[in-house]
């Protein structure tokens, strides 16, 4: 443990990602992370304060670890070596099982998905939409022995362009299973949570929010994507006042600490199916961007 403490130094909090950890369960998680790589051929990098582990004949593989901070974190103390094992056993195991798609696009279509992620975490090793400032839908192949994000290389081998492929997955999206919001009426209006704790998907359904506010107000709705689990959002009906915008904002903050799959803790706002990022200062008032300048989501 003292080789791992000098990691950190004696007062330097705990990096961001192991937040949900503390102090003490981030040092028992790097050290039971430690042990598992060292069992691995491959050489492996921790890097605690970035928060990710590399491979070091390729760094620019990168893996976070903050998903897995805050699964073990749910968990309590217990099961932290089985849990990281299975959890790094799935992730080494993403370019043989990217290997093993077919060779036919068509048989594979039906498997693909949209993953909402902080804008592009995974760089150029998947194929990827931006859709706004700060956030990314990633498209993924939804396989019974994993859930992997898809390769260019696998892309051009389907002669397939990533804009076709992300269609695809959004529609695939919209047949599967939706989610029934639970309300939380309140003075100002009534907040919608949608959350499944089992499902990877959750959020990317904001992607197509229009479809679930039917018929869609004039103004459309705010939105908070803390996590791949959950996303609330609040229709706009009038005059977005700052209580409703401190709300949402907790909310998010709240969601995005704890995981797992954190996104972000910025709010949105979601209008025919185009989803905008919102600048909020610390008076809870909405001051930007320039799209929403004369609507109703500026309020003095």
């Amino acid at each position: 443990m003292d080789i791992l403490r000098s990691l950190f130094g004696n007062r330097e909090p705990s990096p961001e990602w192991s937040l949900t950890l503390g102090r003490e369960g981030c040092l028992r998680f790097l050290a039971i992370l430690r042990r598992r790589l060292e069992r691995e051929e491959r050489k492996y990098v921790i890097q605690p304060h970035a928060g990710c582990v590399y491979p070091v004949d390729d760094p620019e593989q990168r893996f976070s670890l903050q998903d897995l901070a805050q699964i073990c974190a749910r968990n309590g103390g217990r099961d932290w070596v089985e849990i990281i094992d299975e959890h790094v056993t799935r992730l080494l195991k993403w370019d043989s099982i990217s290997a093993s798609l077919p060779d036919d696009f068509e048989d594979a279509r039906h498997l693909l998905l949209p993953k909402l992620l902080p804008h592009n975490p995974t760089g150029d090793q998947t194929v990827a939409v931006a859709v706004c400032q700060g956030l990314s839908a990633i498209v993924f192949v939804d396989l019974p022995q994993a859930i992997v994000g898809l390769k260019p290389d696998a892309a051009e081998r389907w002669g397939q362009s990533p804009d076709d492929l992300y269609a695809i997955a959004l529609e695939n999206l919209w047949r599967s299973p939706r989610f029934d919001p639970v309300t939380y009426p309140h003075s100002e209006g009534v907040t919608y949570a949608v959350t499944d704790h089992q499902n990877y998907f959750v959020a990317s359904h904001v992607l197509q929010l229009n479809r679930y506010l039917f018929p869609e107000p004039e103004w459309g709705a705010l939105l908070a994507i803390p996590n791949r689990h959950t996303f609330f959002y609040e229709p706009i009906e009038g005059r977005v006042s700052s209580l409703t915008v401190q709300r949402l904002s907790s909310l998010a903050q709240h969601g995005y600490v704890t995981g797992p799959g954190s996104i972000t803790s910025r709010l949105f706002w979601n209008r025919g199916g185009q989803i905008i990022a919102l600048d909020v200062e610390d008076h809870a008032r909405i001051v930007g961007p320039d799209e929403v300048k004369e609507t109703p989501l500026i309020s003095y």
